[in-house]
């Protein structure tokens, strides 16, 4: 199993070390707080771009949480432009190392949406740094993905991450996973969790990935539903620590089909994850153009499975992607 310091090394080996730094700050803006932070994302490539830092950004539960690598100097400016930020108060330096570096891009930001209370996510950053404090200290990758995607059944518990089991799914249409996740949730009477991403170029479109906690021995099973465009968000490929299933919904177009398999087989090949994969399929002709695609990188196990609509999908997903009923 691929860890958080072997992501590291495999996302950016153009660097030995960086030092590397991660701000927590309450946010009091009016209206929308991404949106403002959108809106400020071309001052905030060309700020980093000529510091050589590069930033990921997180909203979440009222909060905003920075990720900053560089050098020493263009970290301490990060630093510097994140306390004289208007509309933010409980500045707070969660996280501070030198270390492998693994954001790739000059700038990229993310949101939570799961109707989390700002006091929740402040207990998620308080517990971070009691680890810090008593020498448990964690990569900032590690703590990326659990304030990204927590754990809301049992937070308490350090072993509820690595004993979850994580199942993505993917579709060449428009909503399909999204609806999937959306039907298990309801159906098990969970919530779901949805996430969006944007890289520092305005140019690439914002892409959007949705998940749920199936109830289960250990810590259960995550659901991950990812559109197309997700999968070449570079950020929106860390989230995933270990995959033990990947899903495939494929409808009629072959096109899509044939972009949505090579899009699945660069995500493996940089993640170095190797699940095994199943295709929902509503075409013989798509399902031929996906394996085709997908045989390129060597050793998947591929698995065929028919498709219909999308409570008929929820119900072949449950019983034989996930092993429910």
């Amino acid at each position: 199993m691929t860890t958080d310091r072997n992501h590291a090394a495999a996302f950016a080996s153009h660097e030995a070390h960086v030092h590397r730094v991660m701000i927590a700050s309450v946010t009091h803006v009016a209206g929308s707080a991404v949106d403002e932070l959108l809106a400020l994302r071309p001052w905030l490539v060309k700020f980093n771009g000529a510091r050589g830092l590069r930033s990921a950004i997180l909203h979440a539960g009222g909060w905003f949480v920075q990720w900053h690598e560089g050098s020493a100097e263009a970290v301490e400016q990060g630093i510097a432009r994140a306390a004289a930020l208007t509309g933010h108060r409980h500045s707070r330096i969660v996280h501070r190392s030198v270390g492998a570096p693994v954001l790739l891009e000059t700038l990229n930001i993310a949101a939570l949406s799961n109707g989390d209370k700002a006091t929740t996510m402040a207990r998620r950053i308080y517990r971070i740094e009691r680890e810090e404090l008593l020498g448990h200290a964690m990569e900032p990758l590690e703590i990326w993905r659990s304030l990204m995607a927590p754990c809301r059944k049992d937070e308490s518990s350090p072993l509820a991450p690595s004993s979850r089991r994580h199942v993505l799914a993917v579709t060449s249409g428009a909503n399909e996973s999204t609806d999937l996740v959306r039907s298990l949730a309801l159906r098990y009477g969970v919530p779901v969790s949805y996430q969006r991403f944007a890289a520092g170029d305005r140019r690439a479109a914002d892409a959007g990935a949705a998940f749920t906690d199936l109830p289960g021995p250990d810590a259960g099973t995550r659901v991950h539903s990812l559109s197309r465009g997700a999968l070449l968000n570079t950020m929106c490929r860390l989230s995933f620590p270990h995959m033990q299933s990947l899903v495939l919904l494929l409808g009629e177009r072959p096109g899509a089909a044939a972009s949505l398999a090579d899009g699945v087989v660069e995500m493996l090949r940089v993640t170095r994850l190797r699940p095994s994969v199943r295709l929902i399929v509503k075409c013989r002709h798509t399902s031929r153009v996906a394996q085709e695609a997908l045989a390129r990188l060597p050793g998947l196990a591929i698995d065929v499975l028919p498709g219909m609509g999308a409570a008929a999908n929820a119900s072949v997903f449950a019983q034989q992607c996930i092993g429910r009923y």
